[in-house]
């Protein structure tokens, strides 16, 4: 269907409007110029039969994401996960767009994260399946490390922006594993500004709750 143009009663300036994708440098870690995102916790995803299976899912999502790392076209490449229409695999969407992502430079984790932050705000993914995904990669993050020996601190990277633009829950940080936080403890605090906030608020809440 054609774009709805903005003086239609009917145009949603999220659902049909363009996507700019912007990105700036905050400490050493990329974030997406962008306000916090609409909640959008558990959202109205279809869930119906798939009309892919899990593997043609994930190859045209390659396909997708090489395009869209090369075109920095994230309208298209948010049309073309529509498109697919196999929402039942949007955790798989998210855990492999980063897990792809980590393979390629920081600019294009940038783009990445900025796409999973408009897959959000559009609706077509949500936060629930945004936190399955980064669970899966906080189990797997030892074993990512192996081929991608800074993975654990480009993981902590997509989180921290996920949090500034709200696509996962600010409690989330109570899940990360202590192996994984002596990461955190490790870096500069600018390179993980909201987790810092996030687990310092958890600090001071267990402090008062005592």
């Amino acid at each position: 269907a054609a774009a709805l143009d903005s003086n239609d009663p009917n145009y949603d300036e999220i659902l049909d409007g363009e996507y700019n994708l912007d990105i700036y440098e905050c400490g050493t870690t990329f974030r997406t110029v962008r306000q916090r995102a609409p909640s959008y916790a558990t959202g109205h995803v279809n869930i119906e039969e798939a009309k892919l299976s899990l593997p043609e899912f994930q190859k045209k999502l390659s396909g997708i994401l090489h395009d869209y790392f090369a075109s920095k076209d994230a309208t298209a490449a948010v049309d073309e996960i529509k498109d697919l229409d196999c929402s039942m695999y949007h955790d798989e969407l998210v855990y492999r767009t980063i897990k792809i992502a980590l393979d390629h430079e920081e600019s294009c984790q940038g783009l990445a994260s900025s796409l999973l932050t408009l897959l959000y705000s559009a609706h077509v993914v949500t936060q629930s399946q945004n936190q399955r995904a980064f669970e899966k990669l906080i189990e797997v993050w030892e074993d990512l490390s192996i081929d991608v020996p800074n993975a654990p601190e480009q993981i902590l990277k997509f989180l921290d922006c996920a949090l500034c633009d709200g696509i996962v829950a600010d409690n989330f940080v109570t899940r990360l594993p202590e192996n994984l936080l002596r990461k955190i403890r490790d870096a500069d605090a600018s390179e993980f500004i909201d987790v810092y906030e996030q687990l310092d608020e958890l600090k001071k809440f267990k402090e008062h709750a005592k």
